[in-house]
């Protein structure tokens, strides 16, 4: 049996918008939360883990919400351990800043393992923070709950 060109792997980027635009038919939506949003395909889930100072966390969120609008459902958890925790600390995101976040479905996470080996204090971070017993632990809690996952 000789092979067609439907039989060839197809590359998973277009050449549309290269190295950028995802195949189509690679974006099934298959996440079985009940919301609105989810139903109309505008669910999303996603873990960010920042581990490295300065990374532009902020700037890249905003950008993400701008760019999804206010129709969809986003939830987006930023998950800072390592030299990262740098991130969720008091006064680095100021307390009206933390809670537009929170607004926009955005969690900041600081891993607890970390916290005690920079010396950090529950009130030492941005207020809403959560804290998680391993920041890594949870990263990959979430990602085997389907959560897409990026990393600054």
């Amino acid at each position: 049996m000789n092979p067609t060109a439907t039989d060839q792997p197809q590359p998973l980027w277009t050449e549309a918008w290269p190295t950028t635009a995802v195949r189509p038919d690679l974006l099934a939506e298959d996440d079985p939360d009940p919301s609105p949003a989810a139903a109309l395909g505008r669910s999303h889930r996603l873990v960010w883990q920042v581990a490295t100072p300065g990374a532009p966390v902020l700037r890249n969120l905003d950008n993400l919400l701008t760019d999804l609008g206010h129709d969809h459902d986003v939830r987006v958890e930023v998950v800072a351990h390592g030299e990262g925790l740098g991130l969720v600390g008091d006064g680095v995101i100021a307390p009206q800043q933390a809670a537009a976040l929170r607004r926009a479905g955005v969690r900041l996470v600081a891993c607890a393992t970390s916290m005690r080996r920079w010396g950090l204090h529950p009130h030492q971070l941005a207020p809403g923070t959560r804290i998680v017993s391993s920041g890594v632990g949870h990263l990959l809690r979430r990602q085997h709950q389907g959560w897409a996952y990026l990393r600054a």
